[in-house]
């Protein structure tokens, strides 16, 4: 009986952080269903649903031209991205070929991206619950400007502390294995 060695999960002939089969995904590298879940998670936001629910069945036609013309382009440069440089990220990928100004800029507008992005969410979210159990503070401006700096407020200690000992990646951890 002859055992075939399994390849690390970091093998460049395989591409930085791919799980091989058989090999869970090293630490700080993304798996298939990670990796799933978080392109599933671009449609399926909170801040797309009342545009989906008003352009209904028309919009899956919309998300497949997205994914063809958007997301696959995007994950295979990515990809590329991932398995030629040693440094991941895509500030290093900025910087290497444009320089540490560029490479700033690339993630200061990420960031920024992010803020009014999470923002947008948060304030879809507060209008919604309030909707369900008090109509009038739906459109309170001072309430929903309260619920976004209590939910970044009370995030950014969690966040100080790493996800690595957050509870809230414990427990995501934890409901993906029982989906399993």
């Amino acid at each position: 009986m002859t055992d075939t060695p399994s390849l690390p999960a970091s093998d460049p002939a395989h591409g930085v952080g791919v799980s091989v089969k058989g090999t869970p995904p090293a630490a700080g590298h993304l798996g298939v269903v990670t990796l799933t879940l978080m392109t599933t998670a671009l449609f399926l936001t909170l801040r797309n649903m009342p545009m989906m629910a008003e352009t209904g069945l028309q919009m899956v036609f919309f998300n497949l031209i997205t994914v063809f013309a958007f997301l696959v382009p995007i994950a295979l440069v990515s990809a590329e991205l991932a398995t030629a440089r040693p440094r991941n990220g895509v500030f290093h990928w900025v910087e290497e070929a444009f320089g540490t100004r560029w490479g700033l800029v690339a993630v200061w507008l990420q960031w920024v991206q992010s803020l009014f992005g999470i923002t947008s969410i948060l304030s879809y979210v507060a209008a919604s619950l309030a909707y369900a159990f008090e109509p009038r503070l739906a459109g309170s401006r001072d309430f929903i400007v309260a619920v976004i700096l209590i939910v970044y407020w009370t995030a950014i200690p969690q966040f100080r502390l790493g996800l690595t000992c957050g509870r809230t990646q414990r427990l995501g951890a934890a409901s993906i294995r029982e989906r399993r």
